[in-house]
């Protein structure tokens, strides 16, 4: 039995997204979704988590679109964020291990936090990030400590890659191996080889600091690229708990959602229970 978190990112982001995401949830084809704190669309984000109390939301950490909400001189100073205090997503163009910027970093996530929590009283079950900016290795220490203030059990996981061949051996010298050093020799980008062994290296140790501090799911990916996972030679790991992510009302994902209102899954895999983050709790 596979037990499958359908996740909708971007709540909050348009009234298109919102309609679709309310659709999806009122439709039983997805469990769960993430909510943008700096929308504008407050009401269809309450009405959306209101018509739907077996959902899980959680707040989508973001640094690559819309307003800031807090005014950080160190966001400006490096083009992260322009003159108007709107994102550039020019952030992974800067040394994220600045503790300068790390520092602005954990008062941002913090009040994107604080206002869906506090400001919109808005009960959340987990964290992920847009863009996937919550994942970056520098930030990892940021993610858990707001994590640990505000009481959040779960964040979603990086991708991962297959447990054999290459990627075995890797996550064996990423995790067993002096990892510190594994992680330096491994930093270098400069050519293919040395950014994919970097990404695997990177993974596992993100993956083993993050699962100290908070749970995550065995296992996660695309809703459309689990499902030609599934249908393809490609071995997926053996799990039990999985997260698929998904973006209803994107222009450029209407295959993925046809997908997911078809519940393609179902028709090729015959044993999966879906859940929501709450029903994990």
């Amino acid at each position: 039995m596979i037990r499958v978190i359908i996740n909708a990112d971007d709540l909050g982001k348009s009234h298109l997204v919102n309609s679709r995401i309310s659709a999806a949830l009122q439709n039983d084809i997805i469990t769960s979704s993430t909510i943008l704190a700096n929308t504008e669309f407050w009401e269809d984000v309450h009405e959306i988590i209101d018509a739907n109390p077996k959902a899980s939301f959680g707040v989508h950490l973001n640094l690559t679109e819309g307003r800031a909400l807090t005014n950080q001189f160190v966001f400006l100073e490096r083009g992260i964020v322009d003159n108007n205090n709107c994102f550039t997503k020019k952030i992974r163009e800067v040394n994220l291990n600045d503790e300068e910027l790390k520092c602005a970093v954990f008062q941002e996530w913090d009040a994107q936090i604080k206002k869906v929590v506090e400001e919109q009283c808005i009960a959340i079950t987990h964290v992920d990030g847009h863009h996937h900016i919550h994942t970056e290795y520098a930030f990892r220490e940021i993610l858990a400590s707001l994590a640990k203030k505000w009481h959040i059990r779960y964040v979603r996981s990086r991708y991962l890659y297959p447990q054999k061949g290459l990627g075995r051996m890797i996550r064996t010298l990423a995790s067993k191996v002096f990892p510190s050093v594994w992680y330096k020799i491994t930093e270098s980008k400069s050519n293919r080889l040395f950014s994919v062994i970097h990404s695997f290296a990177e993974t596992e140790l993100w993956r083993r600091y993050m699962s100290q501090q908070c749970l995550m799911t065995d296992y996660f990916d695309s809703y459309e690229h689990f499902y030609h996972q599934l249908t393809s030679s490609y071995k997926v790991p053996d799990v039990k708990v999985v997260e698929l992510m998904c973006h209803p009302g994107h222009q450029h994902y209407t295959n993925e959602y046809e997908m997911i209102a078809s519940k393609a899954l179902s028709y090729i895999q015959d044993d999966i229970e879906y859940i929501s983050y709450r029903t994990l709790e």
